[in-house]
């Protein structure tokens, strides 16, 4: 968030820790007293799931991430996360990963990137999801971000340790006039 206002650019994001949600909008506010910019212009975060669309956000996105929870290795509390919604593995996997998929599709600028922060050595379903959809979305896959040790903590049964992540970047097609029109109507 704090890159993003550092370069004048709009931040758009969504959690469901109520307290996350606050922290992050006060260090908004105080970010726009210090830098003199109004801070409910540049900043628009939501308590609420990422399967969940936010109209008037569809088309304004030129990069979203995504780092998804991984079902059951982190868990959070609350009636609206996507464990609670989803708690099987399966419904998880296509209620919550494909539909904040398909949100992250329609946010997003043509030529614009989604990546996506997955430990395939955890889940490799869940990559296999992501490289399943990105076609029937309108992405190209460009890249491959080899995360090395980038410091994320997971936990499991009092264990923590620290895991490779890799980033998978992918770039919204542009679609040539008429193309989308020939799509809907097959």
């Amino acid at each position: 968030m704090l890159g993003a206002l550092s370069k004048g650019m709009r931040y758009l994001g969504v959690d469901t820790n109520p307290a996350l949600v606050e922290r992050l909008r006060e260090c908004a506010d105080d970010y726009a007293e210090v830098n003199d910019i109004d801070a409910s212009a540049a900043v628009d975060i939501r308590c609420q799931s990422s399967e969940v669309l936010v109209p008037e956000w569809i088309g304004k996105v030129g990069v979203a991430f995504s780092s998804p929870p991984y079902f059951d290795i982190e868990t959070y509390e609350g009636e609206n996360t996507s464990t609670a919604v989803h708690p099987d593995y399966q419904d998880w996997l296509e209620g919550y990963m494909g539909s904040t998929l398909e949100n992250a599709a329609q946010y997003l600028v043509p030529n614009g990137h989604l990546l996506v922060n997955v430990n395939d050595k955890i889940y490799d379903d869940i990559k296999e999801l992501v490289f399943r959809r990105i076609p029937e979305l309108e992405f190209m896959g460009e890249d491959e971000y080899d995360g090395g040790r980038m410091g994320r903590q997971h936990s499991r049964k009092d264990t923590l340790k620290l895991k490779k992540e890799g980033i998978m970047v992918f770039k919204k097609r542009v679609m040539a006039l008429g193309q989308q029109e020939d799509k809907a109507g097959k």
